[in-house]
């Protein structure tokens, strides 16, 4: 509404403009890792944390903070970090192999899936019985307003039916995850990319 505005619209351009100039990232884009593996490596000697040194040839350094502020530390090496990377992901990649990780996460999501099933059954059972009962009293209304004996029933929508269009039917609550995901270990280990 321009009857509503405090300052004229080439003003708010102008300003809205200067704020795009002056802008930076958001706080968490600020604090978003440069590196994989950044805020996570620590000394061996004294536990602080491993920082960026400097960069030559081979790539970045890193080396311990305790040593940087002050010789605090017996550890004087600088050690590379994409060494270090490749190191953690060659690890990561062999422990994602493992079949004992795989059916061990298998069995995990398996068992979570039985349970969100069994709360979504509770929860129907809830609302089916509700229903019902709500049903009760609307026939009891109606047999009080209309004096019909015995009174007429009529179907529920098909959206509040069990198995009607909008349910996904007793199949679908009762579907385990066991019997889709029999052989999925090795098709996950076999997905995984091959190092070499």
């Amino acid at each position: 509404m321009p009857q509503l505005r405090i300052v004229d619209a080439e003003v708010f351009a102008a300003v809205q403009t200067r704020l795009d100039e002056r802008g930076h990232d958001t706080p968490a884009a600020a604090r978003r890792p440069r590196h994989l593996l950044s805020g996570l490596l620590r000394c061996g000697c004294c536990g602080r944390a491993l920082v960026l040194k400097d960069r030559d040839s081979k790539g970045r350094r890193i080396y311990c903070t305790r040593m940087r502020e002050g010789g605090g530390c017996t550890n004087t090496r600088a050690f590379y970090l994409d060494e270090i990377e490749r190191r953690v992901l060659a690890g990561l990649e062999a422990q994602l192999r493992d079949p004992r990780a795989i059916e061990r996460f298998l069995h995990t999501y398996t068992e979570e899936r039985k349970r969100l099933a069994a709360a979504g059954e509770t929860k129907r059972h809830r609302k089916e019985t509700r229903l019902g009962e709500v049903s009760a009293n609307s026939t009891g209304c109606s047999i009080a307003t209309s004096r019909e004996w015995p009174p007429k029933r009529k179907p529920a929508p098909a959206s509040l039916r069990y198995g009607g269009a909008k349910s996904p039917g007793r199949r679908a609550l009762r579907h385990t995850a066991p019997d889709k995901y029999r052989n999925a270990a090795p098709r996950c280990r076999d997905a995984l990319p091959r190092s070499g």
